[in-house]
Protein backbone atom coordinates (compact mmCIF):
# COMPACT_ATOMS: atom_id res chain seq x y z
CA UNK A 1 0.00 0.00 0.00
CA UNK A 2 1.16 3.04 -0.66
CA UNK A 3 2.18 5.92 2.11
CA UNK A 4 1.87 8.58 -0.40
CA UNK A 5 0.88 9.10 -4.12
CA UNK A 6 0.48 11.63 -6.69
CA UNK A 7 -1.65 11.35 -10.08
CA UNK A 8 -0.78 13.34 -12.78
CA UNK A 9 -2.11 13.59 -16.22
CA UNK A 10 0.83 13.29 -17.78
CA UNK A 11 3.88 11.62 -17.27
CA UNK A 12 5.77 15.09 -18.82
CA UNK A 13 8.77 16.45 -16.92
CA UNK A 14 6.65 19.63 -15.46
CA UNK A 15 3.77 17.71 -13.92
CA UNK A 16 6.07 14.84 -13.09
CA UNK A 17 8.43 17.07 -11.13
CA UNK A 18 5.77 19.15 -9.83
CA UNK A 19 4.63 15.57 -8.00
CA UNK A 20 8.26 14.46 -7.36
CA UNK A 21 9.25 17.20 -4.91
CA UNK A 22 5.82 17.23 -3.11
CA UNK A 23 6.20 13.65 -2.51
CA UNK A 24 9.88 14.36 -1.25
CA UNK A 25 8.93 16.56 0.99
CA UNK A 26 6.67 14.23 2.75
CA UNK A 27 8.27 10.99 2.34
CA UNK A 28 12.10 10.45 2.12
CA UNK A 29 13.25 7.52 -0.52
CA UNK A 30 16.48 6.94 -2.53
CA UNK A 31 15.33 4.98 -5.20
CA UNK A 32 12.52 4.70 -7.60
CA UNK A 33 11.18 2.18 -10.13
CA UNK A 34 9.26 3.10 -13.33
CA UNK A 35 6.59 1.50 -15.30
CA UNK A 36 4.67 1.85 -18.41
CA UNK A 37 4.26 5.18 -20.35
CA UNK A 38 7.74 6.85 -19.95
CA UNK A 39 8.79 5.32 -23.34
CA UNK A 40 7.91 8.71 -25.16
CA UNK A 41 9.00 10.72 -21.99
CA UNK A 42 12.92 10.99 -22.11
CA UNK A 43 13.09 14.09 -20.37
CA UNK A 44 10.90 13.00 -17.41
CA UNK A 45 13.34 9.76 -17.33
CA UNK A 46 16.16 11.63 -17.39
CA UNK A 47 15.00 13.70 -14.68
CA UNK A 48 14.32 10.96 -12.22
CA UNK A 49 17.63 9.36 -13.05
CA UNK A 50 19.12 12.82 -11.81
CA UNK A 51 16.94 13.44 -8.39
CA UNK A 52 17.31 9.62 -7.73
CA UNK A 53 18.25 6.22 -8.34
CA UNK A 54 16.21 4.60 -11.23
CA UNK A 55 16.06 0.69 -10.39
CA UNK A 56 16.09 -1.90 -13.56
CA UNK A 57 18.16 -1.71 -17.14
CA UNK A 58 20.04 1.31 -18.48
CA UNK A 59 18.45 4.27 -19.74
CA UNK A 60 20.79 4.45 -22.87
CA UNK A 61 19.52 0.71 -23.25
CA UNK A 62 16.25 1.47 -22.24
CA UNK A 63 15.82 3.93 -25.75
CA UNK A 64 18.02 1.32 -27.42
CA UNK A 65 15.64 -0.92 -27.00
CA UNK A 66 12.58 0.85 -27.47
CA UNK A 67 14.00 2.11 -31.12
CA UNK A 68 12.17 -0.82 -32.73
CA UNK A 69 14.55 -0.41 -35.90
CA UNK A 70 17.88 -1.03 -33.58
CA UNK A 71 16.03 -3.68 -31.84
CA UNK A 72 15.30 -6.14 -34.93
CA UNK A 73 18.55 -4.80 -35.88
CA UNK A 74 20.41 -6.54 -33.06
CA UNK A 75 17.68 -9.90 -33.40
CA UNK A 76 19.03 -10.15 -36.94
CA UNK A 77 22.53 -10.12 -35.92
CA UNK A 78 21.88 -13.01 -33.56
CA UNK A 79 19.65 -15.18 -36.04
CA UNK A 80 16.62 -14.70 -33.34
CA UNK A 81 13.44 -15.25 -35.48
CA UNK A 82 10.97 -11.08 -35.82
CA UNK A 83 8.33 -11.03 -38.30
CA UNK A 84 9.89 -9.95 -41.76
CA UNK A 85 10.15 -5.67 -41.58
CA UNK A 86 10.67 -3.42 -44.11
CA UNK A 87 11.59 0.16 -44.23
CA UNK A 88 9.88 1.12 -46.89
CA UNK A 89 6.18 0.54 -48.34
CA UNK A 90 5.97 -2.98 -49.27
CA UNK A 91 4.45 -3.85 -52.71
CA UNK A 92 1.59 -6.70 -50.90
CA UNK A 93 0.58 -4.05 -48.56
CA UNK A 94 -1.95 -5.89 -47.64
CA UNK A 95 -0.44 -8.27 -45.32
CA UNK A 96 1.72 -5.69 -43.62
CA UNK A 97 1.62 -4.02 -40.27
CA UNK A 98 2.39 -0.42 -39.77
CA UNK A 99 4.31 0.48 -36.50
CA UNK A 100 5.84 3.33 -34.92
CA UNK A 101 9.53 3.17 -34.47
CA UNK A 102 9.18 4.54 -30.91
CA UNK A 103 5.59 2.80 -29.74
CA UNK A 104 4.13 1.74 -26.54
CA UNK A 105 0.85 -0.97 -25.43
CA UNK A 106 -0.18 -1.34 -29.28
CA UNK A 107 -0.22 2.45 -30.00
CA UNK A 108 -0.23 3.37 -33.56
CA UNK A 109 -0.43 0.17 -34.83
CA UNK A 110 -2.91 -0.49 -38.02
CA UNK A 111 -2.70 -2.22 -40.93
CA UNK A 112 -1.53 -1.14 -43.99
CA UNK A 113 -3.74 1.07 -46.25
CA UNK A 114 -2.29 1.34 -50.00
CA UNK A 115 -4.42 4.90 -49.61
CA UNK A 116 -3.04 6.54 -46.73
CA UNK A 117 0.33 8.68 -47.24
CA UNK A 118 2.81 7.67 -44.71
CA UNK A 119 6.01 9.26 -43.62
CA UNK A 120 8.44 6.29 -43.37
CA UNK A 121 10.91 8.24 -40.97
CA UNK A 122 8.77 7.58 -37.93
CA UNK A 123 6.94 4.28 -38.87
CA UNK A 124 7.98 0.78 -40.21
CA UNK A 125 6.37 -1.91 -42.30
CA UNK A 126 6.00 -5.33 -40.51
CA UNK A 127 4.34 -8.97 -41.65
CA UNK A 128 1.02 -9.77 -39.75
CA UNK A 129 0.64 -12.83 -38.23
CA UNK A 130 -2.71 -13.82 -37.27
CA UNK A 131 -2.10 -15.45 -34.47
CA UNK A 132 -1.94 -15.22 -30.38
CA UNK A 133 0.16 -12.28 -29.44
CA UNK A 134 2.08 -13.85 -25.81
CA UNK A 135 4.54 -12.47 -23.60
CA UNK A 136 7.21 -14.41 -21.04
CA UNK A 137 7.73 -12.05 -18.09
CA UNK A 138 11.34 -12.99 -16.61
CA UNK A 139 14.02 -12.04 -14.09
CA UNK A 140 17.72 -10.82 -15.22
CA UNK A 141 20.69 -10.06 -13.41
CA UNK A 142 22.46 -9.18 -16.72
CA UNK A 143 23.69 -12.30 -17.54
CA UNK A 144 20.91 -15.24 -16.91
CA UNK A 145 17.38 -14.93 -16.03
CA UNK A 146 14.34 -16.87 -13.94
CA UNK A 147 11.31 -17.46 -16.06
CA UNK A 148 8.27 -16.27 -14.39
CA UNK A 149 5.57 -17.12 -16.39
CA UNK A 150 4.03 -17.25 -19.66
CA UNK A 151 0.74 -15.30 -20.55
CA UNK A 152 -1.62 -14.46 -23.35
CA UNK A 153 -2.30 -10.77 -24.51
CA UNK A 154 -5.08 -9.20 -24.59
CA UNK A 155 -6.67 -6.30 -27.13
CA UNK A 156 -8.68 -3.44 -27.40
CA UNK A 157 -11.90 -4.65 -29.82
CA UNK A 158 -10.61 -3.92 -33.20
CA UNK A 159 -7.30 -2.66 -32.44
CA UNK A 160 -3.71 -3.76 -31.46
CA UNK A 161 -3.89 -1.76 -28.52
CA UNK A 162 -2.96 -3.71 -25.39
CA UNK A 163 -5.63 -3.64 -22.69
CA UNK A 164 -4.97 -6.92 -20.71
CA UNK A 165 -3.32 -10.85 -20.28
CA UNK A 166 -4.62 -14.15 -18.64
CA UNK A 167 -2.02 -16.58 -17.67
CA UNK A 168 -1.18 -19.02 -20.31
CA UNK A 169 -1.75 -22.86 -19.51
CA UNK A 170 1.10 -25.15 -20.09
CA UNK A 171 3.23 -23.94 -22.91
CA UNK A 172 4.81 -26.79 -25.32
CA UNK A 173 8.69 -27.61 -23.84
CA UNK A 174 9.55 -26.84 -27.76
CA UNK A 175 8.42 -22.91 -27.70
CA UNK A 176 10.21 -22.89 -23.80
CA UNK A 177 13.59 -24.09 -24.76
CA UNK A 178 13.36 -21.59 -27.63
CA UNK A 179 12.68 -18.45 -25.56
CA UNK A 180 15.20 -19.73 -23.00
CA UNK A 181 17.95 -19.39 -25.53
CA UNK A 182 16.44 -16.03 -26.93
CA UNK A 183 16.53 -14.43 -23.36
CA UNK A 184 20.02 -16.30 -23.34
CA UNK A 185 21.13 -14.26 -25.82
CA UNK A 186 19.47 -10.73 -25.20
CA UNK A 187 19.95 -10.78 -21.43
CA UNK A 188 23.85 -10.22 -21.60
CA UNK A 189 23.34 -8.54 -24.98
CA UNK A 190 21.80 -5.75 -23.53
CA UNK A 191 22.71 -5.97 -19.93
CA UNK A 192 19.19 -6.66 -18.54
CA UNK A 193 18.85 -6.54 -14.99
CA UNK A 194 15.36 -6.69 -12.98
CA UNK A 195 11.99 -7.45 -14.12
CA UNK A 196 11.26 -7.63 -18.09
CA UNK A 197 8.59 -8.95 -20.26
CA UNK A 198 9.44 -10.55 -23.98
CA UNK A 199 6.11 -10.13 -26.17
CA UNK A 200 6.38 -12.65 -29.06
CA UNK A 201 4.05 -14.20 -31.21
CA UNK A 202 3.46 -18.36 -32.20
CA UNK A 203 3.18 -20.04 -35.24
CA UNK A 204 3.71 -23.51 -35.90
CA UNK A 205 5.54 -23.82 -32.75
CA UNK A 206 8.05 -21.41 -34.17
CA UNK A 207 8.80 -18.22 -31.91
CA UNK A 208 8.52 -15.04 -33.61
CA UNK A 209 10.00 -12.15 -30.99
CA UNK A 210 8.05 -8.85 -31.24
CA UNK A 211 9.76 -6.53 -28.14
CA UNK A 212 11.16 -6.07 -25.07
CA UNK A 213 9.75 -4.46 -22.05
CA UNK A 214 13.07 -3.30 -20.42
CA UNK A 215 10.45 -2.18 -17.19
CA UNK A 216 8.00 -3.71 -14.86
CA UNK A 217 4.82 -4.95 -16.79
CA UNK A 218 1.22 -5.45 -16.16
CA UNK A 219 1.72 -9.09 -16.35
CA UNK A 220 3.51 -8.95 -13.02
CA UNK A 221 0.17 -8.46 -11.48
CA UNK A 222 -0.87 -12.04 -11.52
CA UNK A 223 2.13 -12.52 -9.00
CA UNK A 224 2.62 -12.63 -5.57
CA UNK A 225 3.76 -9.42 -4.04
CA UNK A 226 7.17 -10.59 -3.44
CA UNK A 227 8.11 -10.21 -7.04
CA UNK A 228 8.81 -6.41 -6.86
CA UNK A 229 11.10 -7.03 -3.83
CA UNK A 230 12.84 -9.99 -6.17
CA UNK A 231 13.29 -7.28 -8.74
CA UNK A 232 14.42 -4.95 -6.35
CA UNK A 233 17.02 -7.36 -4.70
CA UNK A 234 18.56 -8.06 -8.79
CA UNK A 235 18.70 -4.50 -9.45
CA UNK A 236 21.01 -4.03 -5.92
CA UNK A 237 23.12 -7.11 -7.50
CA UNK A 238 21.06 -10.33 -5.65
CA UNK A 239 21.11 -13.38 -6.86
CA UNK A 240 18.24 -14.63 -8.72
CA UNK A 241 15.26 -16.74 -7.06
CA UNK A 242 15.96 -20.58 -7.05
CA UNK A 243 11.75 -20.96 -5.96
CA UNK A 244 9.04 -20.25 -7.84
CA UNK A 245 6.82 -17.42 -7.58
CA UNK A 246 3.42 -18.32 -6.91
CA UNK A 247 0.35 -16.68 -8.99
CA UNK A 248 -2.44 -15.07 -7.37
CA UNK A 249 -4.47 -14.55 -10.25
CA UNK A 250 -5.27 -15.89 -13.59
CA UNK A 251 -6.30 -13.03 -15.64
CA UNK A 252 -5.85 -8.95 -15.48
CA UNK A 253 -7.63 -6.24 -17.66
CA UNK A 254 -7.11 -2.73 -17.91
CA UNK A 255 -11.17 -1.41 -18.10
CA UNK A 256 -10.95 1.90 -20.57
CA UNK A 257 -13.38 4.38 -20.76
CA UNK A 258 -15.97 4.51 -23.42
CA UNK A 259 -17.09 7.94 -22.67
CA UNK A 260 -15.75 11.05 -20.84
CA UNK A 261 -16.49 10.45 -17.06
CA UNK A 262 -15.74 12.02 -13.43
CA UNK A 263 -15.15 9.76 -10.23
CA UNK A 264 -18.17 10.19 -8.01
CA UNK A 265 -17.35 10.42 -4.08
CA UNK A 266 -18.65 7.27 -2.01
CA UNK A 267 -17.58 3.83 -4.45
CA UNK A 268 -17.06 1.13 -2.92
CA UNK A 269 -14.41 0.14 -4.95
CA UNK A 270 -14.31 -4.11 -4.89
CA UNK A 271 -11.25 -5.87 -3.48
CA UNK A 272 -10.33 -7.18 -6.98
CA UNK A 273 -10.02 -3.57 -8.30
CA UNK A 274 -6.64 -1.74 -8.65
CA UNK A 275 -5.24 1.50 -9.26
CA UNK A 276 -8.34 2.93 -7.83
CA UNK A 277 -8.83 6.54 -9.15
CA UNK A 278 -10.00 9.07 -6.93
CA UNK A 279 -13.10 10.62 -6.25
CA UNK A 280 -13.44 13.65 -8.65
CA UNK A 281 -11.03 12.76 -11.03
CA UNK A 282 -12.13 13.48 -15.07
CA UNK A 283 -11.16 10.73 -17.26
CA UNK A 284 -11.59 11.57 -20.88
CA UNK A 285 -12.80 8.64 -23.54
CA UNK A 286 -10.06 5.95 -24.21
CA UNK A 287 -7.89 6.63 -21.21
CA UNK A 288 -7.88 3.84 -18.54
CA UNK A 289 -10.57 3.81 -15.70
CA UNK A 290 -8.68 0.98 -13.57
CA UNK A 291 -7.96 -2.48 -13.56
CA UNK A 292 -9.25 -5.65 -12.31
CA UNK A 293 -7.88 -8.98 -11.34
CA UNK A 294 -9.59 -12.26 -12.10
CA UNK A 295 -9.48 -16.00 -11.57
CA UNK A 296 -10.48 -19.46 -13.04
CA UNK A 297 -9.44 -22.49 -13.81
CA UNK A 298 -9.54 -21.96 -17.92
CA UNK A 299 -9.28 -19.62 -20.30
CA UNK A 300 -12.30 -19.60 -20.87
CA UNK A 301 -13.62 -18.93 -17.16
CA UNK A 302 -11.38 -16.36 -16.75
CA UNK A 303 -12.66 -14.49 -20.02
CA UNK A 304 -15.85 -14.74 -18.75
CA UNK A 305 -15.18 -13.08 -14.85
CA UNK A 306 -13.54 -10.30 -16.23
CA UNK A 307 -16.63 -9.33 -18.70
CA UNK A 308 -18.55 -9.95 -16.19
CA UNK A 309 -16.40 -7.29 -13.41
CA UNK A 310 -15.96 -5.44 -16.30
CA UNK A 311 -19.74 -4.67 -16.73
CA UNK A 312 -20.11 -4.54 -13.09
CA UNK A 313 -17.79 -1.61 -12.87
CA UNK A 314 -19.28 0.50 -15.45
CA UNK A 315 -22.56 0.03 -13.70
CA UNK A 316 -20.75 0.98 -10.66
CA UNK A 317 -19.46 4.76 -12.44
CA UNK A 318 -22.86 5.42 -13.59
Amino acid sequence: MAVRHERVSRLSLAEISVAFYRIKKQVQFDVCIIGSGLENYPETLAFLERETVVLGTATTTFYQIQNSIEFYSNLSELKINFPEISLTQPDDIDSWLVKPVFGQGGSGIHFADQQLPYRSDDIYWQRYINNQAMSVLFLADQSMCKIIGFQKQLTQSGSFVFKGVIRAGAVNLTVVKQIERILEQLIPRFSLIGLHSLDFMLKNEQVYVLEINPRITASMQLYEHRILLEHINCCFGGQLPDIELIAIADGFEVLFAENSLKIKKGIDWPDWIFDRPVAGTIINTGEPICSMIAHGESEEIVLKQLETRRKAIIELLL
